[in-house]
């Protein structure tokens, strides 16, 4: 290069920053990043267009089946949940992920552990303690997530009382004796893929709207479109659509299940023998088998009906047994069930209906009671024409939040009538296990 032209291109350079320099000091930065961050998002927003159009154009062609994404996991504890990313990806810049519960709330089909239950009414109690164990499949689709389990639980139980009957409104034959229970059941689900489900995004994109048309600059707008839609986004950009979003993310819809029962025992009965007036005892061996079946409507409903057949013993009747008087002696008489136990044959036909009433969520919500269960249950007995009537309440909660304890009314047919008990450690469940 000449000098001539050197020393041009020296004053160019110098007259440019000159005019210049002036021009910078006066632009915000704040401003200047707000309108760059502004237009980042249209640009995402035409690039996000252009690809849910080419996704459009591919799902239209022949081979655009997805192929379903098979995942297999032990199930987590109560109270977590776990997520499977799924394509297709959602149009909007944010990351949705399906939520998978455990299964319908508090413990249908969920992971292993060991229970304690108490139960007692003015006629005796019980205890038992459970080991069980699930696991389960899920099966993630575009437009569904189906799942199913696969649960066993072992119940050892044992009366509190010593003899008598500590059954409250059911007809079971185990009640009074020491047993040991095995059940196997498996369970069904069908849960929306909140990824394509167009009721949940179009609630995102409510709110988002919600949130932006009150924005005060570009950078308030950038932050409504990054949030994580939450049910406290909801709650504050379109509070009167809260019990829809509670209601779309609570992904379990339908359910139904099935299982199979079995149950062996032990008691050893004390009676008076009759003919010599003397104490005697004799032991013996209950059994029965079980099959039910259940439905799960919703996430908080579950019916279920069950066919039973059980082998069992009861007491006879206390009696005040003497024997004839003798001349010269003391008499002595005994007080005991009067002869050797009978043997019973049960067919139990039972339906039961549960339900839990959650209020810590949505229009409910009241700040001092969060949620209780009901599981009333009639029971009749066909070979002896008895019916009975068990309606637990479950008001007791944990520290994870499981009901585990509550009031029970039941009545039985017969000389039982109406009793009345408290119960703790059983959790509530809707899926029988």
């Amino acid at each position: 290069m000449s000098p001539r032209f050197a020393c041009l291109a020296l004053l160019l350079c110098s007259a440019t920053l000159t005019s210049v320099g002036p021009a910078l000091a006066q632009i915000d930065p704040a401003a200047a990043i707000a309108e760059l961050r502004a237009e980042n998002a249209r640009l995402s927003a035409k690039i996000d267009a252009l690809e849910a159009a080419l996704r459009d154009r591919a799902q239209n062609a022949p081979s655009s089946a997805a192929p379903a994404v098979p995942v297999s996991e032990i199930l987590p504890q109560a109270g977590t949940a776990q997520t499977a990313e799924a394509t297709p990806p959602v149009p909007d810049s944010r990351t949705v992920s399906v939520s998978i519960p455990p299964a319908p709330p508090d413990r249908p089909v969920q992971g292993g552990g060991i229970g304690l239950q108490l139960a007692g009414s003015s006629s005796g109690g019980q205890v038992a303690i459970t080991i069980s164990q699930s696991l389960r499949a899920t099966d993630v689709k575009p437009n569904q997530v189906n799942a199913a389990g696969t649960t066993w639980s072992l119940t050892g139980s044992a009366p509190v009382a010593k003899s008598g009957d500590t059954a409250i409104g059911t007809l079971d034959s185990f009640t009074d004796s020491s047993s040991l229970k095995l059940r196997v059941g498996r369970l069904f689900m069908t849960m929306p893929n909140l990824l394509t489900d167009p009721d949940y995004l179009g609630l995102i994109n409510a709110a988002t709207n919600a949130c932006i048309a009150k924005a005060k600059d570009g950078a308030g707008k950038v932050a409504c479109q990054e949030a994580d839609v939450d049910e406290g986004f909801i709650k504050t950009w379109i509070p009167d659509r809260i019990d829809e979003y509670v209601r779309l993310t609570t992904t379990q819809r339908f359910a139904w299940g099935y299982g199979l029962e079995g149950t062996l025992g032990y008691r050893k009965f004390k009676f008076i023998d009759s003919p010599g007036i003397v104490e005697d005892s004799d032991e013996k061996v209950p059994w029965g088998v079980k099959l039910y079946g259940t439905i799960l409507p919703k996430s908080t409903l579950a019916f279920t009906a069950s066919v039973a057949y059980q082998k069992g013993f009861d007491e006879q009747k206390t009696k005040t047994v003497c024997p004839e008087p003798v001349v010269g002696t003391r008499l002595v008489c005994l007080v005991g069930p009067d002869g050797r136990p009978n043997s019973t044959e049960k067919v139990l036909l039972a339906v039961e209906g549960r339900k839990l009433f959650d209020l810590s969520r949505g229009r409910l919500q009241n700040g001092v009671v969060d949620r209780f269960g009901i599981a009333p249950q009639v029971t009749y007995d066909a070979n002896n024409d008895e019916w009975g009537v068990d309606f637990p309440v479950y008001l007791a909660a944990d520290d994870k939040g499981n009901l585990v304890g509550g009031i029970r009314a039941g009545y039985k047919t017969g000389e039982e009538g109406f009793n009345v008990g408290i119960f703790v450690g059983g959790a509530f469940d809707l899926f029988h296990r």
